[in-house]
């Protein structure tokens, strides 16, 4: 973990020792040389890699990965720092491991003007630190050469006799550092032991609790999957069940309107052969009365709120001539133009009125009474026939 300084920040050469001491008088620096930082700077700073080769003026590389965070510095006994601590891997804390990178394979990349903005990068790869062995605390103030020199072995480093891990005053290198810094900041030993052990517990229950929200989360879309899963097999029933109503529904109209088409047929039938037997009584002589007559339907059943159905041998030529004939639809297709009586003086026939403009144009045919239906209202007549306006001027002209 990251050790944190309790103390001021410490200068630190990054170049040769020289550096430093030209601005020094005697024991004690004056000024920091421009190719300098500071050690606490260096604290807490990522470190990348990058597989191709640096450019320190090109600012950040786009092939370059984050893969740690310096938590500590390694001095010799020439004052050069011989390494630098990165934590790597882990979550929250938990499960990192700390290796040393030898700072001669270190490169500053400059991120601005200011001194204090850079990269810090190493070339290699992920892996290379990945597969770095451990850093190994030392166990006391005599193990801190040993401790040192075993964390820079198999990294590339330059490994140097009487290297010293910078601790920030912690007497007790084996102390964890977050615990050494709380107590550089003024906190009894015993509450920063505590503090760091609830740190690391409430941590480590953090990733307890979220493993089980994952695994909560999992069960219930799991579960919503089925729900969906059996909705659409519901569905996917109810849509082939619908279907297979609704074929049997179409199949039984189907039956319906055959046996509809063939009734009405039949009534066709029949009623061409009675008005055939109709027009062959009526027609005297066999003239064209029925000729002319043929392919009318027989009189219509009509209805109408007021008016009551009456008989042709009601009425008089006068009642019945000028009047209005319908179609079926109720529309207008002529009128009586005069009536045609029989040898023993009863009504036979009317001529209807068909088309034109105002008596202009009009063409006249005969209609046989039976094939009237008159209806008599309280002050005005309705003669009805099922035929329309074209069907009455397909009829043979009335040459009278």
């Amino acid at each position: 973990m990251k050790t944190l300084f309790a103390s001021t920040a410490i200068a630190m050469a990054l170049a040769v020792p020289a550096t430093a001491q030209d601005a020094a008088t005697g024991p004690f620096v004056s000024a920091i040389e421009g190719d300098s930082v500071r050690g606490s700077d260096l604290m807490g700073s990522r470190l990348y890699v990058s597989e191709t080769e640096v450019d320190i003026t090109a600012g950040q590389g786009q092939d370059w990965n984050d893969v740690g965070e310096i938590s500590d510095i390694v001095l010799g006994n020439s004052g050069e720092i011989d390494a630098v601590l990165v934590d790597i891997g882990g979550f929250l804390g938990i499960g990192e491991r700390t290796v040393a990178v030898n700072m001669d394979d270190l490169q500053f990349v400059s991120d601005g003007e200011a001194a204090s903005d850079y990269f810090i990068v190493m070339q290699g790869t992920q892996e290379d630190l990945e597969n770095a062995p451990e850093f190994q605390e030392p166990t006391s103030a005599a193990g801190l050469e040993t401790g040192a020199m075993n964390a820079t072995q198999g990294t590339g480093m330059d490994t140097q006799a009487g290297s010293t891990l910078v601790t920030g005053g912690n007497s007790d290198p084996s102390m964890d550092p977050e615990e050494s810094a709380l107590i550089a900041d003024g906190m009894e030993p015993e509450e920063a032991r505590d503090a760091v052990n609830m740190a690391e517990t409430e941590a480590e229950g953090a990733v307890e609790d979220a493993g089980a929200e994952m695994a909560e989360a999992g069960d219930e879309a799991e579960a919503t999957l089925e729900n969906v899963e059996t909705e659409l097999a519901e569905a996917g029933g109810e849509a082939e069940t619908a279907m297979e109503n609704a074929g049997d529904e179409m199949a039984e109209a189907g039956n319906e309107v055959e046996a509809t088409v063939d009734e009405t047929a039949t009534e066709m039938t029949g009623g061409e052969t009675e008005m055939a037997q109709d027009d062959a009584t009526m027609a005297p002589e066999g003239d064209m009365a029925a000729a002319g007559t043929a392919g009318l339907m027989p009189a219509p059943m009509m209805e109408r709120e007021g008016y009551q159905v009456i008989g042709y041998d009601q009425l008089t030529a006068d009642d019945v001539t000028g009047a209005a004939v319908y179609g079926p639809e109720d529309e207008r297709v002529g009128e009586i133009g005069e009536l045609l009586v029989s040898d023993d003086g009863k009504l036979d026939s009317a001529i209807v009125d068909v088309g034109g403009f105002l008596g202009l144009g009009e063409k006249q045919v005969e209609v046989p009474f039976d094939n009237l239906q008159i209806l008599q209202g309280e002050n005005d007549m309705r003669i009805y026939i099922d035929a329309t306006e074209e069907q009455l001027e397909q009829l043979p002209a009335y040459e009278g």
